[in-house]
């Protein structure tokens, strides 16, 4: 390991933050792991003065480099390192972030001798007290996007700025509950996996069959989707808008009536996944109100039809096993179950968190626009939450900002066309690159298979989600994805992604809808090329061309 270097990995961010990333939202990043990371420390039992005197660690556990999101991995092992159990801490946190393990030595920290007290039986209350906890903040965080829903924005900027210092106030040191949740999600999928472990000789895929069982909320936005489009295809004008790709006249006569039964089904579906998008926590990203194409082009695409997917449990999968174990591996797939449908609420719910603190930076662009500060709105990405403050109360001057989002202009787009490294070593500005060098062969792979399944079809190569490009039973390639391409995977017939794990977004999304899922293949999106037809094994993890 170099001395006084620093380790980056973007393995696992890079899901909801793919790719080059506007300032905007890395500063609102780094304020929403800050926040939410000093509650986690404070809900585990760490006292005030401790973090206080570990500021820099929750200041730094993200940053952006290449202009992409990235995890400072050591500031994790030494926030791990803050309570009892260091070394499972540590095996967990690789766990949920589906990185390598580490193996090299940190300074540890030491907890005091009254945390190791306390500790377990403070863990043993949250652990029991859980599902009321994480009910009740579902119920308060819908409450407060229903109010905001409601009651329209004001025009001054000054009182923009307080609903949005206030909002973030009041729900970020709450978002810890979604963080102890993924914890569960971890600790019980590696309870289930290490319990069935005998078992996996004789049927490899055990584990993959358990959790293709388990049902989160994902299914309730294809189906909300699928009745919007039977309802635009029973009207002739909307139909006809929607063949003829006249996406925001569409938009329109959706929105104007409302009274209707398609006008319902629109609102309906705009007020619960209308956040849901690619792409969703960055800032930058447009809602479907501002391109609302991305929404209509996923409704084309079901026109062509679904693709009829099984992926049943075989009623004697734990036959071979003796009862206690069995009992205990429904336990486990039960409690696994539970907090993954928590785990897709609670994203659900971020999503549309996020989309209100975009709605309130865009409204107050727009009247930085107004008043000449911004020659677009859109530039406001290319500031920091301190430089917008710093506007609105006057304390830095129009010339300044002009400098500061031309330059940075230019360094996004200079990031965009950098092959950033997904885990490297930094030391004095020099970088040593710790990623999978890819396959030499350029017509066989092998990766880590995370949803069964064996199908044959045609490769569309995607770093974004590209609609257009997509035909039904099709296997998509790409780096990542988040869940705002989960409408896709009632279309294709598998994915193949570069990053992830066994519960990685494209994992669980592939095995709700029976479809296979490999992961964890370096470099496969710019080895293979759109139109290839290939074969993937989602079992053995296992990619092919055919020709």
């Amino acid at each position: 390991m170099p001395k006084s270097a620093t380790l980056w990995d973007n393995s696992n961010i890079a899901e909801s933050y793919a790719g080059v990333t506007t300032p905007l939202t890395i500063s609102f990043a780094k304020l929403v792991y800050q926040v939410v990371y000093i509650q986690v420390a404070k809900a585990s039992g760490l006292s005030q003065k401790k973090i206080d005197q570990k500021t820099d660690i929750f200041k730094n556990l993200v940053d952006s480099k290449f202009g992409c999101l990235y995890y400072n991995l050591l500031n994790w092992y030494q926030f791990t390192s803050l309570f009892p159990g260091y070394g499972k801490n540590i095996q967990n946190l690789e766990r949920m972030l589906s990185i390598p393990e580490f193996g090299g030595k940190i300074t540890a920290e030491k907890p005091s001798t009254l945390l190791k007290l306390y500790y377990p039986s403070l863990i043993v209350f949250r652990y029991l007290t859980f599902c009321l906890q994480i009910d009740r903040f579902i119920r308060e965080v819908n409450s407060v996007i229903c109010s905001f829903q409601l009651n329209p924005l004001p025009k001054e900027n000054k009182k923009l700025w307080k609903i949005f210092k206030n909002l973030t106030k009041r729900l970020l040191p709450k978002w810890h509950i979604p963080v102890d949740n993924d914890f569960l999600v971890m600790t019980y999928s590696g309870l289930l996996e290490k319990v069935i472990q005998p078992a996996l000789r004789k049927s490899p895929d055990l584990f993959q069959k358990l959790l293709s069982e388990t049902k989160t909320t994902l299914s309730s936005q294809v189906w909300q989707l699928k009745d919007l489009l039977s309802f635009i295809n029973s009207d002739q004008i909307a139909q006809k808008l929607l063949i003829s790709k006249k996406d925001l006249q569409l938009e329109k006569y959706l929105s104007e009536n409302s009274d209707s039964k398609i006008g319902k089904s629109y609102s309906q579906y705009i007020n619960q996944f209308g956040a849901r998008l690619p792409s969703e926590l960055k800032l930058e990203s447009p809602s479907i109100k501002e391109n609302p194409k991305q929404l209509f082009d996923v409704l084309r695409l079901y026109n062509q039809g679904f693709l009829q997917k099984k992926n049943k449990l075989e009623a004697n999968i734990l036959c071979n096993l003796s009862w206690p174990r069995k009992l205990f591996i429904k336990f486990l797939y039960s409690k696994l179950n539970r907090h993954l449908a928590y785990r897709e609420k609670t994203r659900l719910l971020r999503a549309r968190m996020f989309e209100i603190v975009r709605q309130l930076l865009i409204t107050i662009a727009k009247e930085l626009q107004g008043q000449k500060v911004l020659s677009n709105y859109r530039d406001i990405f290319f500031l920091t939450l301190s430089e917008i403050e710093h506007i609105i109360n006057r304390k830095i001057s129009i010339n300044k900002i002009r400098f500061l989002i031309e330059k940075r202009k230019n360094e996004f787009k200079k990031n965009q066309k950098v092959e950033a490294p997904s885990r490297f070593w930094e030391k004095e500005g020099r970088i040593q690159s710790l990623d999978n060098k890819p396959s030499v062969s350029d017509t066989r792979w092998e990766g880590v298979g995370t949803a069964r399944g064996r199908v044959r079809g045609r490769a569309v190569v995607l770093i974004e989600p590209d609609l257009a490009r997509i035909r039904s039973g099709d296997i998509l390639v790409t780096k990542h994805t988040d869940p705002g391409w989960t409408p896709l995977f009632t279309i294709i017939g598998g994915i193949i992604v570069e990053r992830g794990g066994m519960l990685s977004h494209a994992s669980v999304v592939a095995r709700e809808y029976g479809i296979p899922c490999i992961t964890q293949i370096s470099g496969i999106s710019s080895k293979l090329k759109t139109g290839q037809q290939i074969e993937m094994d989602g079992l053995k993890g296992r990619v092919e061309v055919i020709k």
